[in-house]
């Protein structure tokens, strides 16, 4: 399966948009097997200022997960939140440089599954 990516509009530039994805887009894990996925942004030439991101995830099936920022974004507004099964983090570009043009890595997210199962990771409408 390929990723699926999501696409957000650019606040304040309504021709704008970034495409946000999960990579891998699927993973077969035993329980207690670590793994890595990451959250990938591609903006072209938009000017991406702030990602502003929310993942919902299930806690019982996928363990609490672990965020390490990418280099993307270089500012984080708030820190790492993961609770209510829900990811949450804010980053800004530069303030110096006006937003950051074309792709790369947002964040990677590591996960433990405690349990055999199925489970997902989604973006919600906290996601701008």
């Amino acid at each position: 399966p390929r990723p699926v990516p999501t696409t957000i509009n650019v606040v304040g530039n309504p021709a704008g948009k970034v495409d946000l994805k999960l990579t891998p887009s699927t993973l077969d894990l035993v329980p207690n097997q670590e793994a890595t996925i990451t959250l990938e942004i591609a903006g072209g030439t938009s000017h991406i200022t702030t990602a502003q991101v929310e993942i919902a995830y299930d806690a019982a099936k996928i363990g609490v997960p672990t965020v390490s920022f990418g280099t993307f974004l270089s500012n984080k507004l708030e820190d790492v939140k993961t609770d209510n099964n829900k990811i949450k983090f804010t980053l800004v570009a530069p303030f110096t440089e006006g937003g950051v043009t074309g792709s790369g890595v947002l964040a990677t997210i590591q996960i433990k599954p405690p349990v055999a199962g199925t489970s997902s990771l989604s973006f919600t409408e906290g996601t701008t």
